[in-house]
């Protein structure tokens, strides 16, 4: 995994904090949501690694596809077709457990994706299968979600406990980035401003592309549903939320001014706690192995990319004040904080 040189300010700014929601007692796993501002960015193999790597550490994971858009996951780790898959748990008709789901790593399960467009759910079935996933008794649920900033990527993405957003060094990874950001506060605003469902498509127009705080404001008030706080409630919300950002594809270390620019551009343009996590070299035998079609338990752990996953799994871990393995073997117990969970495993 390229690094700064020494001397130089850490990838972030410095330490990464655990969010504040991690201290609150609940009753469900902790929650990792993997996205992309568009496809191609390699969010699902990040995904897929981040998964394997947190269940080689001792933890009972749950790998849930919910790209519904077409998912993949179940190929890249070479699974046959499943009973169930995530439809099939939303429209309650899967199982409430995993023991039920396939298992392609020790202590790693996969909830598959859909097998066709319509099989689709409807939006609060998908709502509610965030709530099922995280209720099912595991240590750590990675979601690898769609591309782009449908309400369907953005809510759980910024409903999860670690949001990790992957993207690339280009001109293009940059501007859509930005563009994700944007559809942050546009949901966000939203769900701030509670409207009925007509209104709310008028305030969805109205805010699509937003790319300030200063625009957002204005636009609020062409909607007539400004109100003295808006903006700061909005802001606040997103500050007190760190989003981790993986830099993929990475070719020289000069791209990662990139990652400085971003988090300083989250920070003036949208209030955003954006913070670089790790950035992921180009690699072309990851190119040549999917070409190939080969499950990653063929190629990943001895490839580059395993072991930069390794090392960025150790940091974000660290960070967090998780340990590196879990030494119990146990399974999340209803009640407990995620912190407490979290030091005990």
């Amino acid at each position: 995994m390229l690094k700064r040189d020494a001397g130089r300010a850490p990838l972030g700014g410095g330490s990464v904090r655990a969010s504040s929601s991690s201290t609150v007692v609940r009753a469900r796993s902790l929650s990792w949501a993997v996205a992309g501002a568009r496809g191609g960015t390699g969010k699902s193999l990040i995904a897929a690694h981040l998964g394997a790597n947190l269940a080689a550490r001792g933890w009972q994971v749950l790998l849930a596809d919910l790209d519904w858009g077409g998912g993949n996951l179940r190929t890249l780790f070479g699974s046959e077709p499943a009973e169930y898959d995530v439809a099939d748990l939303a429209e309650g008709r899967g199982p409430d457990t995993p023991s039920a789901l396939p298992m392609v790593r020790t202590g790693l399960r996969l909830v598959p994706g859909i097998s066709g467009f319509f099989d689709v759910p409807t939006v609060q079935a998908r709502m509610d299968l965030l709530n099922l996933l995280q209720r099912m008794p595991s240590h750590h649920v990675v979601m690898d979600l769609g591309a782009g900033t449908d309400a369907e990527v953005v809510t759980p993405f910024l409903d999860a406990d670690f949001p990790l957003l992957v993207t690339l060094p280009d001109p293009v990874g940059i501007e859509n980035t930005y563009r994700f950001l944007g559809g942050l506060v546009r949901q966000r605003t939203l769900e701030m401003l509670n409207l009925v469902e007509g209104d709310r498509l008028q305030a969805l127009r109205a805010l699509d592309g937003v790319r300030s705080m200063v625009e957002l404001e204005r636009r609020a008030d062409e909607l007539h549903r400004s109100t003295p706080d808006l903006v700061s409630r909005v802001r606040d919300g997103l500050a007190g939320r760190p989003i981790y950002v993986v830099m993929n594809k990475v070719r020289r270390m000069a791209d990662l001014e990139a990652a400085s620019g971003l988090e300083a551009m989250a920070r003036n343009t949208f209030g955003c706690d954006l913070r670089t996590v790790g950035a992921i070299q180009f690699d072309d035998r990851v190119w040549i192995a999917l070409r190939k079609n080969s499950a990653i338990s063929d190629w990943g752990v001895a490839s580059r990319l395993g072991e930069e996953m390794k090392e960025l799994v150790d940091a974000l871990l660290q960070e967090l004040g998780i340990p590196l393995e879990n030494r119990t073997f146990g399974v999340a117990r209803v009640g407990e904080s995620a912190t407490a969970r979290a030091g005990s495993m």
